[in-house]
């Protein structure tokens, strides 16, 4: 779900680029006016087949990689199961998601600060006055090379890809619809794309080996 405030009156911007190299089989998107907030709730599709929890799914002998993009600004979450008897490895510095050609790494050589203060004020007489505090708090980053043990799996959740709303110029083609929402019903437009017309396409890039050095590394490429 993408959010954005704008005002009442919405002037429409040029329509996003297409981009005919890779494919996303049908996109549909709903468009809904609640006040004053512009949302819109977009479904993908790609060249993977989909599970019971509408998870993409690539699945061979040795292992399955399961692809998930529900919520906020479309957040990518990955699985990696590991099928083998020996353990195997996933470089998330040499894989990427793949934007209109550009691409985004999984990982980034950075950390996180979570933390918080703690302190006090003594004010002795007018004129002085002493205060003392204590910072609290942790560093944390992600793994640059996710180990999986045989016969387990893990969850990475590295980054967002959509944070701002499409726009369209050509409304003749939305379809009107009645959306139920918990403020009450409320009316909105459905487009829908066919493959080389969708507003946004990308893929998914992995690097996995058997081996912990990478001398023999594996390449999933999947497109949406």
């Amino acid at each position: 779900m993408f959010q954005q405030k704008i005002p009442l009156k919405i002037t429409p911007m040029n329509p996003i680029k297409k981009n005919v190299f890779f494919a996303l089989a049908v996109a549909t998107l709903a468009l809904l006016l609640i006040g004053c907030s512009q949302y819109q709730y977009v479904t993908l599709s790609g060249n993977l087949s989909q599970d019971d929890y509408k998870q993409f799914v690539y699945e061979n002998d040795s292992l399955i990689i399961k692809y998930a993009f529900s919520g906020r600004n479309c957040p990518i979450s990955i699985e990696v199961h590991n099928m083998n008897s020996k353990p195997i490895y996933v470089d998330w510095a040499k894989s990427a998601v793949i934007i209109e050609g550009k691409r985004f790494c999984y990982w980034i050589d950075e950390s996180t600060i979570q933390g918080y203060t703690q302190g006090y004020d003594v004010k002795w007489n007018k004129s002085f006055s002493s205060n003392e505090s204590i910072l609290s708090g942790s560093i944390t980053r992600n793994e640059r090379i996710s180990f999986i043990p045989p016969h387990s799996f893990i969850t990475y959740n590295p980054v967002m890809i959509r944070n701002t709303p499409f726009y369209f110029e050509n409304k003749n083609n939305a379809q009107k619809v009645n959306v139920y929402t918990y403020n009450g019903p409320t009316n909105g437009h459905r487009y829908a794309f066919e493959s080389q017309e969708s507003p946004f396409v990308f893929r998914s890039f992995l690097s996995i080996s058997t081996k912990e050095d990478f001398s023999i590394p594996e390449h999933f490429d999947h497109a949406f």
